[in-house]
């Protein structure tokens, strides 16, 4: 899994801008601002915006743009990411929005890929726990924005993935792992990577259906996201295009 991530920049400005009036047009928007109310809808910001490019080895080039909205009372948090890897293109719109059911706090995750049908992906009861991390989850993502904003040269100097993935992971990244011979995790990121790394030692063959999907699943879950949405998002990123039943 040798995977180099360059021209990793912010959008800003005229990009920015030009970007985001794309985005409050398209149907995955759209979708996904039909499940929430008026009033939240109301105070949706946008947090930031990057793109990167993703390449592996023999395979094609895959571009990213990603784009992340929230209100400021932190109860819907929206995600759009359009990759493109030669003529194909792929719009992934991707909601978390705290609700109240029945008297019970919960936090759903709401799915639209392409033209497909948004899709219900989990329900949650929203635990101090979970709150906390959904919270973290929305401060990580402004940090990440504004270390772009403010060293952008630096950040894509370390935005390789040939060896452990930047910021301290032992499980995450090509050459990572059993080859460090490390015991520890970092995260919860990196724990789904040490999982994903036993699935491989025991699946030779249909390692997509076996285990690719699973470290997917396990990254883009919110709880376990919200510890490093960047790595989390590369790494989905990378096995959307990877495995095509993704």
């Amino acid at each position: 899994m040798n995977v180099e991530i360059s021209n990793l920049h912010l959008l800003q400005g005229e990009e920015e801008q030009n970007n985001k009036k794309e985005i409050v047009k398209s149907d995955g928007f759209m979708s996904l601002a039909s499940l929430v109310d008026t009033e939240e809808l109301t105070n949706l910001y946008h947090v930031g915006g990057f793109s990167l490019d993703l390449k592996q080895e023999d395979r094609p080039q895959v571009s990213v743009v990603s784009n992340e909205f929230a209100t400021p009372n932190n109860k819907v948090r929206f995600f759009f990411t359009k990759s493109m890897k030669d003529a194909e293109v792929k719009n992934t719109a991707t909601a978390l929005i705290v609700k109240n059911i029945d008297g019970v706090e919960v936090l759903e995750t709401h799915q639209k890929v392409n033209d497909k049908k948004t899709k219900l992906l989990s329900i949650l009861t929203l635990t101090k726990a979970i709150r906390e991390k959904f919270n973290n989850g929305i401060e990580a993502s402004k940090l990440r924005f504004d270390a772009l904003k403010n060293n952008t040269n630096e950040v894509s100097t370390q935005a390789l993935w040939d060896g452990c993935m930047p910021g301290g992971y032992f499980w995450c990244g090509g050459g990572c792992g059993y080859q460090t011979g490390s015991s520890a995790i970092k995260n919860k990121i990196d724990g789904c990577c040490l999982n994903h790394d036993y699935c491989y030692a025991n699946h030779s063959t249909a390692r997509c259906l076996n285990c690719d999907e699973d470290l997917h699943a396990c990254v883009t879950n919110p709880i376990n996201r919200a510890d490093d949405p960047t790595t989390a998002d590369y790494i989905a990123t990378y096995f959307e295009w990877h495995c095509s039943s993704l």
